[in-house]
């Protein structure tokens, strides 16, 4: 449960507002004679009351060398600052005892700046063990971090999307400031191996929100990939995927066979292995906290595809790649690489031929400069080979659009979904607001936002024209 505390934080971003003549947007300021003992002045504004004890700090160059002289803000947020003799420019930091933030850059004599703040928040709380554990029972190597919301479990942010990072205390207290408002984030920390997510509800400006992230002892995945007769499979592709289908984790079989997926956050999953002239095996499993789950996988033989690829015209396509489409998420695969999964080039004919897994199977073909071809449903027995495919590529579609959160700025890195009405579904990224994708099948499909569905949602009825490009904007709500 997210509890907000009464007293504010305050966190200032300055914004240089007004300021005497001669400001140049930021940039460095032109060479110019000083004047001994000039001064700069100004007000820090804000519709919220600001921080007591505000130390305003200005970094100085002179023509040969750098100093730093500060002064106390005013209680009515005013300030006056003596700048030593030969100043030629300088910048400012605004400090309290809860911010240190650079600010606006200056030129001695400017008698007007206005600082106009913006109050950003902060999470605290504390960490609890869980299995009934304490937290001195734990290796004492601990961290806290925030950042923009991840898509995908068990996965460490990198250092470019962390917000802020801090210690987890002894008492298992831990507090990261300077946090930004109106904006979701996901909160994770560490305790030795334990560990833990929680996603954090936008935070008001001024906020200090309570929270108390659990954290959980992983487990472990380990076993042994085999063939029919018992001889291990070497070098074979164990994946492990969330409840949703989420690739979250991969190893390879050793030479005798065995594997290990070591640190894996307690919960659903599913396990596959792979490897190339064997059919795919799939478990799946619950892992509880600390638990470590054996399977074996015994590998049977593939089935065989034969067929041919062809133009909308009818004509053979030569070299286009022909591969699975996931199951049973049914998304069309990335043709530019197609890693472990068997793939093919159709010959100059447009014939091709190659191993897919039994079962139910989707085929499809794809190349660049096209949409893929509809994709082939087949269900095959172990050894069956089947013949007589036919794939057709098809004239591309291009999709172009903007994503708004709530508040009309750009969301987090977001996934979003194309679903046409034969189930396949085209996922796309979403970065800094936009997305775009090419060689998409034309027709009418649905898109939709796949990331965070319990915090808000948007989704839209496309049409999407044959060598045409096709523009939405989707504004997402809250639940």
């Amino acid at each position: 449960m997210l509890l907000a505390l009464a007293r504010p934080l305050t966190v200032l971003a300055i914004q240089v507002l007004a300021v005497g003549a001669g400001w140049d947007d930021g940039r460095e300021p032109a060479a110019r004679t000083p004047a001994p003992g000039e001064r700069i002045a100004g007000r820090v504004e804000s519709d919220r009351q600001l921080p007591p004890e505000m130390v305003l700090r200005a970094t100085v160059h002179l023509r040969d060398s750098v100093q730093c002289v500060e002064t106390t803000v005013a209680p009515d947020g005013t300030f006056s600052l003596a700048l030593p003799p030969g100043a030629v420019w300088g910048w400012l930091d605004l400090e309290s005892p809860t911010l240190q933030l650079h600010g606006a850059v200056f030129e001695p004599g400017w008698m007007e700046i206005v600082l106009q703040p913006r109050f950003l928040a902060a999470v605290e709380g504390r960490v609890r063990a869980s299995a009934g554990r304490r937290l001195d029972e734990l290796p004492m190597e601990s961290w806290v971090q925030c950042g923009p919301l991840a898509v995908m479990r068990n996965s460490d942010m990198g250092p470019s999307l962390v917000m802020a990072n801090g210690a987890i205390g002894a008492d298992g207290w831990f507090r990261l400031e300077d946090l930004p408002t109106d904006r979701p984030m996901t909160l994770t920390g560490a305790h030795g191996r334990a560990r833990g997510s929680l996603e954090v509800l936008p935070l008001a400006p001024g906020e200090v929100r309570t929270v108390e992230l659990a954290l959980f002892s992983p487990g472990t995945v380990r076993g042994r990939v085999e063939d029919e007769s018992f001889a291990p499979v070497e070098n074979a592709l164990v994946s492990l995927y969330t409840a949703e289908e989420w690739p979250q984790r991969h190893a390879r079989s050793a030479a005798d066979g065995t594997f290990e997926l070591p640190d894996v956050e307690p919960g659903r999953w599913a396990v596959e292995a792979r490897a190339i002239g064997f059919d795919l095996a799939r478990r799946e499993l619950v892992l509880g906290e600390d638990e470590t789950v054996e399977l074996c996988f015994t590998l049977g033989p593939p089935a065989i595809v034969r067929g041919e690829v062809l133009y909308p015209d009818g004509t053979p396509f030569h070299k286009a790649i022909v591969c699975e489409a996931d199951i049973p998420r049914r998304r069309y695969p990335d043709f530019a690489s197609s890693h472990d999964r068997p793939s093919f080039l159709s010959g100059r004919s447009g014939h091709f031929g190659f191993q897919v897994h039994t079962g139910a199977v989707q085929v499809v073909a794809g190349a660049p400069g096209w949409a893929p071809s509809a994709p082939f449903a087949l269900e095959l027995a172990p050894g069956e080979v089947r013949a007589g495919l036919v794939l057709v590529l098809r004239e591309p579609a291009r999709l172009m659009g903007r994503l708004l959160d709530p508040l009309g700025q750009a969301p987090p890195p977001t996934t979003l979904a194309l679903t046409y009405p034969d189930g396949t579904v085209v996922e796309l990224g979403c970065l800094g607001g936009t997305f775009e994708a090419s060689e998409l099948p034309p027709g009418r499909a649905r898109l939709a936002t796949l990331s965070w569905p319990e915090l808000w949602s948007a989704s839209a009825e496309v049409e999407l024209v044959a060598r045409a490009t096709t523009e939405v904007e989707l504004r997402l709500g809250y639940r």
